[in-house]
C-alpha cells in the first residue's frame, strides 16, 4: 500500500492529523483510526480498514520512503478517519466529490493514482 500525495481526513481525525499521521509513519497502534483505500474488488469503489487490526496482520509496514514512491502494484491510502462513522462520511464525502467533478465514479482515475486490476 501507499499513500495518496493529498490525503483526505475525516472531520474527525484533521483536528489531530499530525499525531496519527506520526503513529502511523512509526507503525504504532492508532486505536479508532480507519484507513480509506482505493479498491481493488470489482464493483467496489472504496474499502475501509482498520488500523490496528490491519497493521498487525498486513503488508502495510512501511518506511517514510513508500510515502515518496509508490509501488504501482498495491491500493492506494487515500483517507484516514477517527472513527467508523467518519470514515463512512470521508467515503461519501469523496465519493460525492468525484460524481460532482467527473460525473462518474472513476476514483483512481479521478485522484490520478494507478489501481493494481
Amino acid at each position: 500500500m501507499y499513500w495518496y500525495k493529498r490525503l483526505y481526513f475525516g472531520d474527525n481525525a484533521i483536528e489531530k492529523s499530525k499525531e496519527i499521521m506520526r503513529s502511523l509513519k512509526k507503525n504504532e497502534p492508532c486505536f479508532g483510526i480507519y484507513l480509506v483505500v482505493i479498491s481493488n474488488i470489482q464493483g467496489n469503489l472504496l474499502d475501509i480498514l482498520e488500523w490496528p487490526e490491519y497493521v498487525l496482520d498486513g503488508p502495510i509496514r512501511q518506511k517514510a520512503r513508500r510515502f515518496r514512491h509508490p509501488d504501482k502494484d498495491d491500493r492506494c491510502i487515500v483517507g484516514v478517519a477517527s472513527g467508523y462513522q467518519d470514515a463512512l462520511s470521508l467515503v461519501r464525502r469523496i465519493i460525492d466529490e468525484v460524481y460532482r467533478e467527473t460525473g462518474g465514479f472513476d476514483i483512481a482515475g479521478y485522484l490520478g493514482v494507478e489501481q493494481d486490476k
